[in-house]
């Protein structure tokens, strides 16, 4: 049980290494200019890739590294369910690994803080951030908009959906 333990956290540590690798790998292809990589406390702890918000009015550059680090989670998964499935000797799915990728998407996905957060309040931030008439740095900025967004339709839309998502994973998880 406690190794068990201890793998599904050194796999999430992993998981969460590919995710912001994702964001950098994106960042660069997209030749957006990486204003600094680092670590913060607020609102969970987690490390962070900033770009510069102001370098693209490109919505879908903007998209593209913000859900990149979903898509590496998800690259991620296919690769290995497909390589259990074609090399286990069993031809099972660990179910270290399941709980693990159950756990990152959760992470992933929620509603109180995650890159499908920041996508929903981007155009809200930099609409404050560019009006003359709030003198607003991104933090506070961010603040503001998520203060709006939090319980909003959008948030309880958000929130319905990863429950949902959550009761259907869990389902195969039991299985």
């Amino acid at each position: 049980m406690f190794a068990t333990a201890v793998s599904i956290i050194i796999l999430l540590i992993a998981f969460h290494i590919f995710h912001e690798l994702g964001h950098l790998l994106f960042a660069i292809i997209l030749k957006l200019r990486i204003k600094k990589i680092g670590f913060a406390l607020n609102p969970l702890p987690h490390t962070y890739i900033y770009v510069y918000h102001n370098h693209t009015n490109s919505s879908l550059k903007r998209f593209l590294y913000q859900i990149s680090g979903f898509i590496i989670f998800l690259t991620l998964l296919k690769i290995f369910i497909i390589y259990n499935l074609l090399f286990s000797n069993t031809g099972e799915v660990s179910n270290t690994f399941i709980i693990a990728f159950f756990i990152q998407f959760l992470i992933e996905t929620n509603p109180k803080y995650s890159d499908f957060v920041i996508m929903q309040l981007e155009d809200k931030i930099k609409y404050l951030i560019k009006d003359n008439h709030y003198n607003i740095n991104y933090a506070d900025a961010y603040k503001k908009a998520y203060k709006e967004y939090l319980f909003s339709k959008k948030w309880y839309i958000h929130f319905t959906i990863w429950i949902l998502s959550i009761l259907l994973t869990y389902k195969y998880i039991l299985l």
